[in-house]
């Protein structure tokens, strides 16, 4: 034998060195056997973990009518100061008085501002019914529909 050569590796169990078990080999294999078995489960833990944190908001009420809204904001606007006088008599009620679980500072209004008093009382907002453009309407306010003959066809 020359000193470049190196010996060659000791049998194993009578096998040449062609059949000798790798630790490492084993090692890898055991792993990757755990990891096929368990990341499944890992994974929909970790994401049922993350989707529990995130919050969730459902619609539970009806949404209302964009036109409605907006003659009752316009309404605000011109009666400004007799709905803050309103208020400040609704806030000032003493604690005890029946008035206070009711219809709040409405009742403070001045009768021909009051909802349903004709036309300078409180315009009423409806439930929408139609969905344009991102907006909700009701069957009064459709935009194109004012004015129209006929029937209106709601699918």
């Amino acid at each position: 034998m020359h000193d470049d050569q190196q010996p060659a590796p000791a049998p194993v169990n009578g096998h040449g060195s062609a059949f000798r078990p790798d630790a490492a080999a084993l090692i890898g294999k055991a792993v990757a056997s755990a990891l096929q078995e368990t990341f499944p489960q890992m994974l929909f833990q970790a994401l049922a973990s993350v989707l529990t944190q995130v919050p969730v908001h459902a619609v539970t009420q009806q949404l209302r009518c964009a036109g409605c809204m907006l003659a009752r904001l316009e309404w605000h606007a011109a009666y400004r100061a007799e709905c803050e006088e309103a208020e400040r008599q609704f806030a000032a009620l003493p604690p005890g008085d029946p008035r206070q679980g009711q219809a709040g500072f409405l009742e403070f209004l001045p009768e021909h501002l009051r909802p349903g008093a004709g036309p300078r009382g409180m315009p009423p907002v409806a439930d929408g019914v139609v969905m344009l453009n991102g907006s909700v309407w009701c069957t009064e306010h459709i935009p194109g529909a004012a004015g129209r003959t006929g029937r209106l066809l709601i699918a």
